[in-house]
């Protein structure tokens, strides 16, 4: 620990060449430096103090001296404040003050009595106590005052040190800072300048203030944690409340605890898929042993994973949009599951994340519970007050502003006893309203212009600290910084809040960065994270941006446009911020290729939403251009485009965009791209249950593709034949279909299709009572999916299985089956396919009797599919539910519910090849009367009632 040359105290391990104890360095020097090398002991100290950090062993051999420059060494026996005992006699028996060696716990005053121990042999050039054996030592010290006149110095000097000398406590001075007072005004020279580094000093040791509750919630969730017992929380408030500090607290205690941390922030513009989570994957994959095929998995959102590894990753087998996010999603909950320390996940500025990222988080808070992980996740609420509503099993704090007695806390942690005058309390309230960033830069103005923390009690107060708002602190900020940083923190700001030092010295090669790092965190401008170098807070990076006219903004961006393309030549996490920084040059066709390429990204990747933003992005400049190019891009990214809208359930204009595309495929003679454009169609029309319209686009699709002879595509048209025919009650046909389909892909070997083919010839099986066949083609089936690594293929086998063991009778494995499924379909957020396995489950305990069980997973199920929208499956539960009525003894509610699922519009043969052979059996125990009955209430309800019913 020591001041650097512009005075900034810091702890250090670098090794000292050369160094001499203060002894050493102060012999035959004039008596003002002699007493500055003490000063500079007093100021080490006065910042530990100020930290509550007492040193316990201050001696000539641990306080060093290299060019001038002081360095406080040997920390082994320090210790906070409040751990301070009296049984803990510890230290060099020559610099023990009295007190410690009879019981009293050691504290600032005996960190004190050490200085003046050393002060004595610096003027003296002799021991405090020249006896031997401890025994006499330890009695002069207790018992013999020091023999002053033995310094040859001023009595002024020799009072001081006869203050520190004290045998108690309570006789030596107060503090570090007064000690400093009383030696300068001892020599007749000012106090020593307090430079700005020194005042950083003080400013970033402010005290943690006002959130011991919301630290000790966070802190006893840790502790839950170490024992399996998980939980996720969000951290809530406005801009510079205290969020991060917040974190950084929680943080510390957990590397305390020996924790994994890690920690990922979402940016504000520029972000590409999953952007929130990179940073937290590169640390996972580092610290749990992945399985085969992982690495390929997850190549997609961390595509420098090679590298982190160390070895050549092969890309994952290609499956389909909804398949890639659930196969991506179970890769990341299986390397949390597999965690065997620790951990704590913190995510910064969720307000900006993706809805990739946040249902990445939805879905690992789903198995926290069991594991020893910690997530949090901050988030400024003026921008996304209702996150807690979406989130709604995560704890949430709201970081409020400070209180006026909390104010009065923080200031005096900087200013001292300052902050204690009524007129210093009364302008930190009115000009900061508790906003801790706020506070901490009106003490800095203050004790700026006061040029001593110390100083601001007695200076003449403003009435107004910054008249200019943010931009105006900022600017005082900058004016701190040589001015030939100025310009190269401008461009750092348009590159973002994260330094990348790797571009940032591309762009500028003559900069000497480390010092402007080092100048940048003195000034608080800058500060480094978990080894990352970034903007201290966003209000100053903001403040930096605004104070940019428009023209050297946008030049600013080509020039780190420009670089990111050197540094990171085809690096598709780029795409993103490409796509940002030539869109704000000014470039807007460069910019909407690199936009078009992180819309692809993102739909590989399932980020829907944040691809939508991308092929707007991109589309815009290609309107109107008539050119093949142009319209063949245009078509690509339209049909993209459509592909996320169907995604997320927006099939109109789904629909439209792919009635668009497949124009513009026409136009340029695309065969393949007309075949994807009419098979989107076709999937557009199947969700929405116009299954005959849907085999239309299929039929069309195939054509399409039998003409372009691309099998990839017929066998994924024949396919979706099958499904339809299935769907249709058309068994031969669909059969027909799925083996054709499945001779094409066992040519191309594409074991994922394989699977997904087996498992329908499976149903189809079942579907036709042909049990022993459906039983061998689902087993063929889970065995390819399990070895291509698709949990999504895996559950719907599975579910698959179960239902054919249901239809085997064999119950017990059906259950099995069926639980081991919905863990799956948990686990990747496909909540049609959980729906489906609790519908499922409850129709195999109603055949176990189990009534209660079955209840609970059909109002579950019926809940996910009506919040979905997913009518054709809250139909086919409703059989399910008629059964176990009609097992309770309620004959004629269970024949209503069968009338009503087999009048519906969207009534299939599924839900009728469940419903029908029900309702025959329900007329042989009902009077036509009741039957009659039950029709006609069924054609009173809709489905809005029906579900209000059951779930009641």
């Amino acid at each position: 620990y020591g001041f650097d040359d512009d005075g900034l105290p810091y702890y250090s391990m670098d090794l000292l060449e050369n160094p001499v104890t203060i002894l050493q360095a102060a012999d035959d020097l004039p008596l003002v430096t002699q007493v500055g090398l003490l000063i500079q002991t007093l100021q080490a100290l006065a910042y530990l103090h100020r930290w509550g950090i007492l040193h316990r062993d201050l001696k000539p051999e641990n306080v060093l001296v290299i060019g001038g420059q002081v360095k406080v060494l040997d920390f082994g026996l320090a210790l906070s404040r409040d751990q301070a005992r009296a049984d803990d006699v510890t230290g060099t028996l020559a610099y023990m003050a009295p007190e410690v060696l009879r019981g009293i716990p050691h504290s600032e005053a005996a960190d004190l009595y050490a200085v003046g121990v050393m002060a004595y042999e610096l003027f003296g050039a002799r021991d405090l106590f020249i006896v031997s054996g401890v025994t006499s030592l330890v009695n002069e010290i207790l018992t013999t005052p020091p023999d002053l006149d033995a310094l040859n110095i001023t009595p002024e000097l020799c009072k001081v040190i006869g203050c520190l000398l004290a045998k108690t406590p309570e006789e030596r001075y107060h503090s570090a800072l007064e000690t400093i007072y009383a030696f300068s005004s001892a020599i007749y020279q000012p106090l020593p300048p307090e430079s700005v580094a020194i005042r950083e000093s003080f400013l970033q040791a402010a005290r943690f203030v006002g959130r011991a509750a919301e630290l000790a919630r966070l802190t006893g969730a840790l502790d839950a944690a170490m024992d399996r017992h998980g939980g996720a929380w969000l951290v809530g408030g406005e801009s510079g409340v205290g969020k991060s500090r917040l974190l950084d607290e929680l943080r510390t205690g957990a590397l305390v605890r020996g924790a994994l941390v890690m920690r990922g922030q979402e940016i504000s513009e520029g972000g590409g898929p999953y952007s929130l989570w990179r940073d937290v994957l590169r640390r996972l994959v580092l610290a749990v042993e992945l399985r085969e095929g992982e690495a390929g998995v997850l190549k997609v959102v961390v595509p420098d994973i090679e590298l982190l590894l160390g070895q050549e990753v092969t890309d994952a087998l290609e499956v389909d949009a909804a398949a890639t996010q659930a196969r991506l999603t179970g890769v990341i909950c299986g390397l949390f599951r597999r965690l065997d320390t620790l951990a704590l996940v913190i995510l910064e500025d969720l307000q900006w994340a993706g809805t990739e990222s946040l249902l990445l988080l939805g879905q690992i808070n789903q198995i926290v519970g069991e594991l020893p992980l910690m997530l949090v996740g901050s988030f400024r609420n003026d921008e996304m007050e209702n996150l807690p509503e979406r989130f709604q099993s995560m704890g949430f704090i709201h970081l409020e502003r400070l209180s006026s007695a909390e104010i009065e806390v923080l200031g005096a942690s900087m200013l001292g006893m300052s902050a204690h005058h009524p007129e210093v309390l009364e302008l930190l309230e009115r000009e900061t309203e508790g906003n801790v960033f706020f506070l901490v830069e009106v003490v800095r103005a203050l004790a700026e212009e006061a040029g001593n923390l110390a100083q601001v009690a007695v200076m003449t107060l403003p009435q107004a600290v910054f008249a200019g708002g943010v931009q105006q602190m900022v600017r005082r900020r900058l004016e701190r910084m040589p001015e030939h940083w100025r310009s190269v923190l401008g461009i750092a700001a348009v590159a973002g809040r994260q330094l990348d030092l790797h571009l940032l010295r591309t762009l500028e090669p003559d900069v000497e960065w480390e010092r402007l790092l080092a100048d940048g965190a003195g000034a608080a401008i800058l500060d480094v994270q978990d080894e990352r170098w970034r903007f201290a807070h966003d209000k100053l990076r903001e403040g930096i941006l605004a104070g940019l006219d428009a023209a050297a903004r946008q030049t600013l961006h080509q020039r780190v446009a420009l670089a990111m393309e050197k540094v990171h030549p085809g690096d598709p996490d780029q795409f993103a911020g490409l796509a940002y920084h030539w869109e704000k040059a000014g470039h807007v066709d460069k910019g909407a290729h690199y936009a078009g390429l992180a819309g692809e990204l993102s739909v590989n990747v399932s980020a829907y939403e944040k691809a939508i933003f991308f092929f707007n992005q991109a589309l815009y400049p290609l309107e109107g251009d008539m050119s093949a190019d142009a319209s063949s891009r245009a078509a690509r990214w339209r049909r993209l485009l459509a592909t996320a809208q169907w995604a997320l359930g927006h099939y109109d204009e789904a629909q439209r965009l792919y009635e668009e595309s497949l124009l513009l495929y026409q136009r340029v003679n695309d065969t393949h791209g007309m075949s994807e454009a009419m098979k989107g169609l076709g999937d557009v029309a199947r969700r929405r249950g116009n299954f005959e319209q849907a085999r239309e686009y299929f039929q069309q699709c195939l054509d399409y593709c039998q003409q372009g002879r691309h099998p990839m595509e017929t066998g994924q048209a024949l396919a979706r034949l099958g499904l339809i025919g299935r769907i249709q009650g058309n068994y031969a046909q669909a059969e027909a279909y799925f083996r054709e389909s499945l001779a094409i892909f066992e040519a191309i070997n594409e074991p994922v299709r394989m699977a997904s083919l087996q498992s329908g010839l499976a149903l189809i099986a079942s579907d036709q009572g042909r049990l022993d066949e459906a039983q061998v083609y689902i087993t063929q089936s889970l065995a390819t999916a399990r070895q291509v690594h698709n949990p999504s293929g895996t559950a719907l086998i599975l579910t698959g299985l179960s239902w054919v063991d249901y239809l085997r009778g064999d119950y017990e494995a059906a259950y099995r089956h069926c639980l081991e499924s919905l863990a799956l379909t948990r686990d990747i957020g496909e909540r049609w396919s959980t729906a489906n396995n609790l519908g499922n489950l409850g129709k195999i305990m109603c055949a176990m009797g189990d009534f209660s069980g079955a209840a609970k997973h059909f109002r579950e199920a019926l809940t996910i599919s009506n919040d979905i929208g997913a009518i054709p499956l809250t139909l086919e539960t409703l059989p399910g539910v008629a059964q176990m009525y009609r097992q309770q003894g309620q004959p004629e509610q269970a024949a209503m519910l069968l009338h009503f699922a087999l009048q519906h519009p969207a009534c299939y043969s599924e839900v009728e090849a469940q419903a029908r052979p029900l309702l025959d059996e329900l007329a042989f125990e009902c009077s036509s009367e009741q039957m009659a009955s039950a029709q006609q209430s069924a054609r009173a309800h809709t489905l809005d009632s029906i579900l209000t019913m059951i779930l009641e």
